[in-house]
C-alpha cells in the first residue's frame, strides 16, 4: 500500500520542523498521535486526513519492518532526532533506514534493545525514513569516535559501555546492527572506508548541545576486522576487553551469545575458514579462539590498550578514557561510579561478581584443543600487556605457537 501525497507533505513538514517533531513525538498512542496530527496540519493549512495516516498507523499497518512504502522518502540525511538503524537494498542499491530516537531513547544496554522499544511506538511508525547511502556524505566532517571498544565477550565490555552511557556529554553506541553491517560490507569490498567513517559518524551524531566525546563499543567477532578499521580510523585509539578464557566459556555455556551458534553470524565476510567440521561442542572455544587471536595478532598496535576484566571497573577511568585522550571531571567520574555499581545488563539490579562461581564451574568443562589455544591465547595477550606496561611505546612481538 503507498502513501499518499497529503501524508508525505505533512511528513516533509515534520521534518523540517524540531517543535512539531516535539509535540508529536509526546503521543504515546496511535489515536493521540492522528488527532495531534490533523490538528497541527489544519494549522499549517496542510490537506490531512484521517484515512491518510491510516496508510501507516492504522489496524492493517505492517510490523515495524515493513516495506519502503511506509516510510518517508528523503535524498538528504534527516535531522539530528534520527539515528541510522539499518543498512537496506533499494531499488537494487544501498540505502540507509532512519528512526527517529529521542535524546533519552538509547538506554538499554544494546542499541538494538532500544530500538525495539523504540519501533513500535506511534511517531516512529509514522517518520521512518530511508535515503540513498550517498546521505552519509553528510558526515564526512563529522567528528568521529574518540575510541573503540574491542572485546573478547562477557569480559566487562557492557559494563564499560553503560558507564560512559552515565555521562551526559557522552554518546556511547554499543553493538549497533547498522555498524556490524557496513563492517562487514567494507570487509568484503562492497563499501568505502569513507562510507564506513561517515556511517559511524552519523549513529554517533551530535544530537544534544553539550555532547562532547563519542565511544562506540563493537560486537566480540569486530577484532576480526582489525586491519579494515585500522585503515578507515587510523586516528581512533582502541582498548581490548579480556578475561580468563574458561570464565567466559561458562558463560556461553549457560547463555550462548549469537557468535557461539553455528550459522547466526555470517563469519566468511571476515575471511574466517568454514566451521562445518568444528564440533558443536567446540565451536563457542574454536570461534572465540579466532576473534581473540586477531586481536593478539595486533595488539602491538600503539592505538591498542589490552584490558583485562580484573581492573574493572577502575580502568576506565585510570587507563582507557586517558588512552583515548579523554579527560574527565569529578561529576563525570561520580556518575560512572555509580553506574558501576549496577549490573550492566541488566540495570535495575546489584552487581554482583560471578568470577568464582564460573572459575567453580569451569573445573568441570571437558578440555578441547580450541579452548587449550583459548587459553593461551589470553596468556599471550596478558604478556603483551605486562610488556607494554614497561615499555608502552611498543611492545615485543608475542606468538601463541598455532597456525591460524
Amino acid at each position: 500500500m503507498l502513501t499518499s501525497g497529503n501524508l508525505d507533505r505533512f511528513r516533509m513538514a515534520v521534518i523540517a520542523d524540531a517543535a512539531l517533531q516535539d509535540t508529536l513525538r509526546r503521543c504515546t498512542a496511535d489515536p493521540e498521535l492522528v488527532a495531534a496530527a490533523l490538528a497541527e496540519a489544519a494549522a499549517r493549512s496542510l490537506p490531512l486526513g484521517p484515512e491518510d495516516l491510516a496508510l501507516v498507523l492504522g489496524p492493517q499497518t505492517p510490523d515495524p519492518q515493513a516495506g519502503f512504502a511506509h516510510m518517508v522518502p528523503l535524498e538528504e540525511a534527516p535531522p539530528p532526532l534520527w539515528l541510522p538503524v539499518a543498512l537496506v537494498l533499494r531499488d537494487n542499491a544501498l540505502a540507509i533506514e532512519w528512526l527517529p530516537i529521542p535524546l533519552d531513547g538509547l538506554h538499554h544496554p544494546f542499541f538494538e534493545h532500544s530500538m525495539a522499544d523504540i519501533a513500535p511506538l506511534p511517531f516512529t511508525r509514522l517518520m521512518r525514513s530511508v535515503t540513498p547511502l550517498d546521505a552519509l556524505d553528510a558526515f564526512a566532517s563529522s567528528p568521529g569516535p574518540d575510541g573503540f571498544v574491542h572485546h573478547m565477550s562477557r569480559c566487562g565490555s557492557t559494563l564499560v559501555a553503560q558507564m560512559l552511557a552515565a555521562v551526559p556529554e557522552y554518546v556511547s553506541i554499543a553493538e549497533a546492527p547498522v555498524i556490524d553491517t557496513m563492517i562487514q560490507l567494507a570487509c568484503q569490498g562492497a563499501v568505502s572506508d569513507a562510507q564506513l567513517r561517515n556511517l559511524v559518524a552519523a549513529v554517533t551524531r551530535t544530537r544534544g548541545a553539550a555532547t562532547t566525546h563519542r565511544f562506540v563499543k563493537l560486537d566480540c567477532w569486530h577484532s576480526l576486522a582489525l586491519p579494515v578499521l585500522r585503515r578507515a580510523f587510523p586516528a581512533t585509539p582502541w582498548a581490548y576487553l579480556y578475561r580468563d578464557a574458561r570464565e567466559v566459556l561458562v558463560s556461553q555455556q549457560r547463555n550462548p551469545g549469537m557468535h557461539v551458534r553455528k550459522g547466526a553470524v555470517p563469519f566468511a565476510a571476515f575471511g574466517l575458514p568454514n566451521a562445518e567440521r568444528v564440533a558443536d561442542e567446540d565451536y563457542a572455544a574454536w570461534v572465540l579462539a579466532h576473534c581473540t587471536a586477531a586481536a593478539l595478532r595486533n595488539s602491538e598496535d600503539p592505538a591498542c590498550l589490552p584490558v583485562p576484566y580484573p581492573s574493572l571497573p577502575d580502568a576506565l577511568t585510570a587507563e582507557i578514557l586517558p588512552h583515548f585522550g579523554v579527560q574527565t571531571s569529578e561529576a563525570q567520574r561520580r556518575s560512572m561510579e555509580q553506574a558501576s555499581a549496577r549490573n550492566s545488563k541488566q540495570p535495575d539490579q546489584p552487581f554482583v561478581s560471578d568470577s568464582e562461581a564460573k572459575r567453580s564451574e569451569a573445573e568441570g568443562l571437558p578440555g578441547s584443543e580450541a579452548e587449550a589455544r583459548l587459553v593461551e591465547i589470553v596468556a599471550a595477550l596478558d604478556r603483551q600487556r605486562t610488556a607494554r606496561s614497561s615499555a608502552p611505546a611498543r611492545g615485543p612481538a608475542v606468538s601463541v605457537g598455532y597456525d591460524w
